[in-house]
């Protein structure tokens, strides 16, 4: 279980990892709106409402560990992008990638 602070701020994930908990491992940015959705939708640009107040929706970030930030990419995030791009292409999705 996460304990968020009361105060708005990601600064208590500085050192730790949010996706696999663990401490002192060198951290990257994770968009919580991929790019690549953001840019098949145009909404880049979009005001977001976030911690620190209005901000794009590019700018919306999570730190969380570079091994963790590459497994997303290649085990979620790429997969989700093709699928989105069968079904803008009118073939669907199978079972699987339900």
């Amino acid at each position: 279980m996460i304990n968020l602070p009361s105060e708005p701020s990601l600064s208590h994930f500085k050192d730790k990892c949010i996706v696999c908990e663990r401490e002192n491992k060198p951290m990257s940015k994770e968009h919580i709106f991929p790019q690549w959705l953001l840019e098949r939708t145009k909404t880049r640009k979009a005001a977001i409402s976030w911690v620190y107040g209005k901000v794009p929706a590019s700018s919306c970030t999570i730190p969380i560990c570079g091994n963790c930030n590459s497994q997303l990419g290649t085990e979620l995030e790429g997969p989700v992008s093709r699928i989105f791009e069968s079904i803008e292409n009118g073939n669907g999705f199978n079972d699987y990638e339900a």
